[in-house]
């Protein structure tokens, strides 16, 4: 199954190009990555999927630290268990969903910053 999520900004604004171009660098743009209801099979392929990205770029970024340096990146080794508990939980509150009969309603926003 490929899953193809669109990012599209929040404020749905036709002229985003322009204020792009004219840009405040401490302004923050937000985007919509997930808004809509999902069953439990659905939710569990996209989440899963987004939680399997980021651990393996922490993976990568980790290695690279240590093949530089001899010595593994801490933050992303703590935050890639943080991401594993984090998966677990949604995941028992997919089974749940799924138990009851139930659809989910899931929203994620992003926002980018530049600093």
């Amino acid at each position: 199954m490929i899953i193809v999520l669109q990012l599209c900004p929040i404020n749905k604004n036709i002229m985003k190009t322009e204020k792009l171009k004219n840009r405040n660098t401490t302004e923050k743009d937000d985007f919509t990555l997930l808004n809509g209801m999902f069953s439990p099979s659905e939710a569990s392929d996209i989440i899963t999927h987004l939680i399997h990205e980021k651990i393996n770029f922490l993976k990568i970024r980790s290695l690279g630290q240590y093949i530089r340096s001899g010595s593994e990146d801490e933050w992303s080794l703590a935050r890639i268990e943080e991401l594993r508990h984090s998966k677990e939980a949604i995941r028992e509150l997919l089974d749940e969903a799924k138990n009851q009969g139930k659809s989910l309603s899931i929203q994620a926003n992003i926002s980018i910053e530049l600093i």
